[in-house]
């Protein structure tokens, strides 16, 4: 594992450590790569050539299936849709870089801007969430403040999703996918986060290969890392 900014990793030889410790045979693949053939397989059942699948979790991961085969670049590092650049002025990203579509959709980025925004007094909703036992700042509460009508927590999805449909629209205009399949947790906001994405990706791809394209939610959710990775195994 060459760089993991969400882990804090570098250079990790990680199938040396598991093929010591498991004593088998060992095969590595990065996880979103493994979601992606998951959602081929699961959601799209082989059923086209070309799909792409973003993982939107504490950051966003990405899968590209081209021609029916996962696509990893000349490196092994094709796929890193979550480093997209969305704002080439914007939040300071994990990895180094700015304004990166994880740092505006990731789950860390969303609870960034929330959290900024509670500083700044613009959600006295969140702050009473945030005081009831338990409570935790997350994607899941700002949810549950936006479906209260929460101004700024409704901000707080469209502009995620406004950034979602922007960086669609680039995969659609220079990969033209037949499927694009969200997962992940901040993919369960549903409409919130779906529908400013849908209206994004309409205004910004070409006409053509956005009425091709298919955008869906996975139903698989929980088991696409895991399903994909052992049917890429059998591949």
């Amino acid at each position: 594992m060459r760089f993991s900014p969400n882990l804090g990793w570098k250079n990790v030889p990680l199938k040396r450590f598991l093929a010591r410790g498991l004593k088998a045979s060992v095969a590595i693949e990065n996880d979103a790569n493994c979601a992606a053939w998951g959602a081929y397989c699961l959601d799209a059942k082989r059923d086209c050539g070309n799909l792409i699948c973003l993982t939107l979790g504490t950051g966003v991961g990405g899968g590209v299936i081209i021609g029916g085969k996962l696509y990893r670049g000349a490196t092994g590092s094709a796929g890193e849709i979550g480093h997209l650049t969305v704002d080439y002025k914007g939040r300071l990203c994990g990895c180094g870089s700015r304004g990166c579509l994880e740092s505006m959709v990731g789950a860390w980025g969303i609870v960034k801007t929330a959290r900024e925004g509670i500083a700044r007094g613009r959600s006295p909703l969140l702050k009473r969430l945030l005081r009831e036992p338990g409570a935790k700042l997350s994607p899941r509460l700002i949810e549950q403040a936006a479906k209260k009508n929460d101004p700024f927590s409704k901000k707080i999805w469209n502009d995620a999703g406004e950034c979602l449909g922007a960086a669609m629209a680039s995969l659609v205009n220079v990969l033209n996918p037949e499927r694009i399949v969200l997962c992940g947790g901040v993919s369960k906001a549903g409409d919130l986060i779906l529908k400013p994405a849908l209206r994004a990706l309409g205004k910004r791809a070409f006409k053509v290969p956005f009425q091709r394209v298919k955008v869906t939610v996975s139903k698989f959710d929980e088991k696409l890392g895991v399903v994909g990775a052992a049917l890429l195994c059998l591949e």
